[in-house]
């Protein structure tokens, strides 16, 4: 297999190293001072699409189809901030949903100016 969604272009790519073996996955963090976001001059390509994972069984799923159309997909943390996301000049977002109803309370949020930063956003599996 050839292109984007090829493995062995990733794991292979110098720029994708530190990025984990299996592609760039954001981590969990505490608060939004510990998110590992990379800085966009390391990713690949210029077509990003941000997906907050908030606890889809999906999320990789998703990431990888990302990837099959041709944009680089980067998996983070619904913690991570609107002034971190923009850093990356996203050409999109994906609300990657988790298994808590947002009408619950202590549901997972993500930054309110993420709906701010004039990118389209699509939610998959995240609501009721």
């Amino acid at each position: 297999m050839s292109g984007p969604a090829s493995s062995k272009s990733e794991s292979s790519d110098p720029k994708l190293s530190s990025l984990g073996a299996s592609g760039p996955v954001g981590r969990i963090a505490a608060s939004t001072d510990d998110i590992n976001i990379p800085s966009r001059e390391t990713l690949p390509h210029g077509e990003i699409v941000v997906i907050l994972d908030f606890g889809s069984q999906t999320a990789q799923l998703i990431a990888r189809r990302v990837r099959e159309a041709g944009a680089f997909s980067l998996l983070v943390s619904p913690k991570a901030s609107a002034e971190q996301i923009a850093s990356l000049a996203p050409k999109g977002i994906i609300l990657s949903g988790g298994p808590s109803s947002v009408y619950e309370a202590g549901a997972p949020r993500c930054d309110p100016g993420i709906f701010g930063l004039g990118v389209p956003v699509l939610g998959i599996c995240y609501g009721m």
